[in-house]
Order: structure tokens, then C-alpha cells, then sequence
């Protein structure tokens, strides 16, 4: 008995290490999605999506740096980021504010807030602190070049014709308790045309869930939080992660159709980490997902 708790402490050791080693590597992802309502100057757009990077996690900027000249390599159009930049305060993006600056697309980078970016994990002295964190976060953000959507949308448009594919971010939204309860879709989609193409950026993918038992017409929705629990496996014919016990949509492409229409949702298992510094099966993960005409 005591030989096998030892065996089992020492797998447990060496998981954990190889873990450690792995946050300092990155996977990509590629993916194709088709669409009945793609418009047709958007044929083979490429988005890169990421989430979750945690900075506070990362043991330097030159680490990151690796992970944001692979993500300019892929050469997307678009770069969508699906919240929690930070873990407690919006200062630790100042180590690394000239290389998340670095990170580049045709039509921009855009983000939205993930539960962790409020501020709410920290004991402030009083309000006010809490306001300035919020009000530095998003004046670091414009300083970065991207794009913060708070229960708002754009416009994305062809530079070839006069299509266009609507880009929609809401701020934090959970089915829990435990996490923020900040996003308003209904104002987030306001001026946005129903029958038109449609991203929303959504940290929780719980709210995906809210809107599809809803009846929202999203075509694709964008999420995080989940981390796929940064520890699991995550092969081609086997994926698995505690975190499925929790949460119903917890890695990967999810697909809901209604009304003849198909909409999807990618849960991204993010790029940093929180509780410990290890990833085991789910590295940090940069998502390539290209559309295409059905």
C-alpha cells in the first residue's frame, strides 16, 4: 500500500513537471467552418482566436513573444481575444505591453472582458482603487493597438465590395453565481443586422448556452474561461478533462442547430494559467479558424 501511494506521488510529481515544461511551448489549432450565410468576399477569412493569457502567469515577456510571432506568422486576418488578460490587477500587462503591442491582423485585434479583469479577485481599499484598475486596463488596451468591446459591436468590412461580418463583444456573462454578471446581449447586438454574419465574443461559454435555449441567432460564438481545467487529454479520438463534469462546453467546436440554422461555439483551453503553473494535455493554445462558404 505505501509502495503504491508512493508510485502514485511521484506520477503525480512528474505530471506536474512535464506540466511546468509545457506551459513553455504553445499548440495550434486549425480549423475550417462552414457557413450557409458567409458572405462571399469572406471566403477563407482567417481569425485567430486565443483566450485566457493570464499574464501574471508567464515567467517573461520573451516567452510570450514566442507565442505572439507564431500567432503574426499565421498571418490572419482578424485576431479575437476572449478575456481574462489578467489574473488580479490590469498593472501586470506592463511587462509585457510592447510585445502583446507586436500582435497584428488586416482588420485588427479585438477583446472582451473575462471574469478575472475586473478587478475582483483583489482586496482594495476602497472603491475608487477598483475604478482606476478598470480605468488603467482599458487605457493599457488602447495603448496596445486593440479593440475592448463592452456590450458592443463593429463592423468589419470587405475591402472589395460592400459586405461585411458583424464583430460582437459582451462584457462577462455566467450561468454560475460565482463569476461576474456584467454582459447585456440585447444591448451588445443593438443596430446589428439579423440576417447578417454574426461573432460574439463571450468569455463564459455557459452564455452560449443561455442563448441558444434562448433562441439568439449567433453564428459563431467565442469563449474561454474553462482552461479545459489545464489538465486532461486531448487527442483526435480521445478528449478529457475533469473540467467536462463541470462545464458542458469546455474545449474545442460545439455545433446547435435551430430554425434550420447552424450556430457554433469554440471554447478556446487558453494560453496562461491560474491556481498552479502547469498544463497537462492542453498547452497554451492559439486557435487558427478559417471560414468558408457552405
Amino acid at each position: 500500500m505505501i509502495k503504491l501511494s508512493f508510485i502514485g506521488f511521484l506520477a503525480t510529481i512528474v505530471l506536474f513537471v512535464f506540466g511546468i515544461f509545457s506551459t513553455r511551448t504553445y499548440n495550434i489549432e486549425k480549423i475550417e467552418i462552414e457557413f450557409e450565410n458567409l458572405p462571399k468576399s469572406f471566403e477563407n477569412f482567417k481569425i485567430i482566436h486565443i483566450s485566457d493569457l493570464h499574464l501574471v502567469s508567464w515567467t517573461s515577456a520573451e516567452l510570450l513573444d514566442k507565442s505572439v510571432k507564431a500567432i503574426n506568422k499565421l498571418e490572419a486576418d482578424l485576431i479575437l481575444i476572449t478575456g481574462d488578460l489578467v489574473s488580479f490587477k490590469a498593472n501586470e500587462i506592463l511587462p509585457f505591453l510592447d510585445v502583446l503591442s507586436d500582435l497584428k491582423a488586416q482588420y485588427g485585434v479585438y477583446n472582451v472582458l473575462g471574469n478575472h479583469d475586473y478587478g475582483d479577485y483583489v482586496k482594495w481599499n476602497n472603491w475608487q482603487e477598483m475604478v482606476q484598475n478598470m480605468e488603467d486596463f482599458e487605457s493599457l488596451n488602447l495603448q496596445m493597438g486593440w479593440n475592448l468591446l463592452k456590450d458592443e459591436n463593429v463592423r468589419v468590412f470587405s475591402p472589395d465590395s460592400f459586405e461585411y461580418i458583424s464583430i460582437i463583444g459582451v462584457e462577462n456573462w455566467s450561468k454560475s453565481r460565482h463569476f461576474n454578471h456584467q454582459g447585456d446581449i440585447d444591448v451588445a447586438l443593438q443596430g446589428v443586422d439579423n440576417e447578417g454574419f454574426k461573432i460574439l465574443l463571450s468569455h463564459d461559454p455557459s452564455h452560449w448556452e443561455f442563448l441558444m435555449e434562448n433562441n439568439y441567432d449567433i453564428d459563431l460564438t467565442l469563449s474561454g474561461h474553462t482552461h479545459a481545467m489545464q489538465f486532461g487529454a486531448n487527442f483526435s479520438f480521445f478528449k478529457w478533462s475533469p473540467v467536462k463534469y463541470i462545464s458542458k462546453h469546455w474545449h474545442g467546436l460545439y455545433l446547435h442547430s435551430q430554425n434550420g440554422k447552424e450556430n457554433y461555439l469554440h471554447v478556446s483551453a487558453g494560453m496562461g494559467c491560474v491556481g498552479f503553473v502547469s498544463r497537462v494535455g492542453f498547452p497554451p493554445e492559439i486557435s487558427l479558424i478559417e471560414l468558408k462558404i457552405k
